[in-house]
């Protein structure tokens, strides 16, 4: 999936909880404290910022909906890194090579 259809996925996204909530775009825009354009590109996909998703998604009351696009946290222990390092089997030692003389 390219950036333009994933834009076209959310701004549809959008479109639906705020149809669902029977909000009209005019009313969602200035809730949002964003301009009518900038929404209607976001619903449509042609191209919106972070800032105006944000606001449009808090509008609808659906702060939920943007934590689902975090991913979820990795736990990182440097402890455990050590731990590993401690426990890994030992690598058998390659035979030297012996220097020859050159003749």
């Amino acid at each position: 999936m390219d950036e333009q259809q994933l834009e076209q996925q959310l701004g549809l996204a959008l479109r639906r909880r705020r149809v669902a909530q029977g909000v009209t775009r005019e009313a969602l825009a200035e809730r949002a404290n964003v301009s009518l354009g900038a929404l209607r590109n976001l619903e449509t996909g042609v191209g919106a910022n972070v800032t105006t998703l944000v606001r449009a998604v808090h509008a609808l009351g659906a702060d939920d909906w943007l934590a689902q696009l975090e991913p979820a946290p990795v736990p990182f222990s440097p402890l455990a890194v050590v731990e590993q390092t401690l426990h890994a089997p030992e690598r058998e030692p390659r035979p030297r090579a012996r220097a020859r003389r050159p003749r």
